[in-house]
């Protein structure tokens, strides 16, 4: 893409997109998309759906919210829970404007008369029937869900705030992507290069979330007594993989004699957990980020 600032063009630069359909749960990327970036994160999420499987439930951001993808997921019989930001459907900004949590309503949605051709021709149904529930945060903000769980007996409202806190994880995910395995830090100018590196970081982000598992169920049942659940420290177990990834893939030695002897440093200084911590989200100076990422932040690779 062509790059301008105040001086005027400064170049061509490459860009691209990154999707990777999440399972929160487990911390397992499921399907990764790395497109050009003319392609939007939309549309990546459209052909994402097809590696949902019956029972599973997408976590939507506000950046989703828009017919077309809904669409998708009802017409493949998939469930979602979407965040909506105000100026998108006419229900949305009703339930805004009455401020009031705890709301659910049942609507027939239909597209917006300039895209009805549009999702004609992509075979879509042209009415789908949705559900909006309002959730307030501790912050006082009013969060309003779009889903297609209408079950209000198996689906109550008050659960949908804990369930959507659950979306955090997508954004923790690219964070360890971005951060601790230092995604950016390509080791080759090439289209080939930088794609193989993105798969091969997301590889490894797998891999440790398959090698963790064990010793995170043994960590839970030994801190079962204290205050705080306790996991496996990621700084240890991806410093601790990235020096036996290659005796684990093809050393002499078998997987689960390589495992045993991974366990004792995956066990070596657990982390705690603290589910209702709230830490201020700060934004930092210019400089004092920068200092950050030039000097303080570690990175694994």
């Amino acid at each position: 893409m062509e790059c301008k600032n105040k001086s005027g063009e400064c170049g061509r630069y490459p860009q691209a997109r990154l999707s990777v359909l999440t399972d929160v749960l487990n911390r397992i990327a499921i399907q990764t998309s790395f497109e050009p970036w003319t392609k939007g994160e939309r549309e990546l999420a459209r052909e994402q759906v097809k590696g949902l499987e019956a029972g599973d439930l997408a976590l939507l951001d506000r950046g989703y919210a828009e017919y077309k993808l809904w669409a998708c997921l009802v017409q493949a019989d998939r469930q979602f829970v979407c965040r909506c930001q105000a100026n998108t459907f006419a229900i949305v900004n009703r339930l805004f404007k009455e401020n009031q949590a705890d709301r659910s309503v049942v609507v027939e949605l239909v597209p917006h008369r300039e895209q009805i051709k549009e999702i004609q021709d992509a075979h879509l149904p042209t009415s789908i029937k949705l559900r909006f529930v309002t959730v307030r945060l501790k912050t006082g903000e009013l969060e309003v869900l779009a889903t297609n769980l209408l079950d209000e007996v198996l689906y109550p409202t008050e659960c949908f705030g804990e369930l959507y806190h659950w979306r955090w994880g997508i954004e923790t995910y690219y964070g360890l992507l971005k951060g601790r395995l230092d995604l950016g830090n390509f080791t080759g100018l090439s289209a080939e290069a930088i794609r193989q590196d993105v798969f091969s970081t997301v590889f490894v982000s797998n891999l440790e979330s398959l090698l963790i598992a064990p010793a995170n169920q043994q960590l839970e049942q030994k801190s079962q007594s204290l205050e705080y659940r306790q996991q496996v420290n990621h700084a240890v177990s991806f410093h601790t993989i990235k020096s036996r990834v290659i005796d684990l893939l093809i050393g002499p030695d078998t997987i689960a004699q390589v495992l045993k002897k991974l366990e004792p440093f995956l066990l070596a200084n657990p982390t705690l957990v603290r589910p209702d911590r709230i830490v201020p989200r700060n934004k930092p100076s210019a400089w004092k980020s920068h200092n950050y990422q030039r000097n303080v932040r570690k990175a694994v690779f």
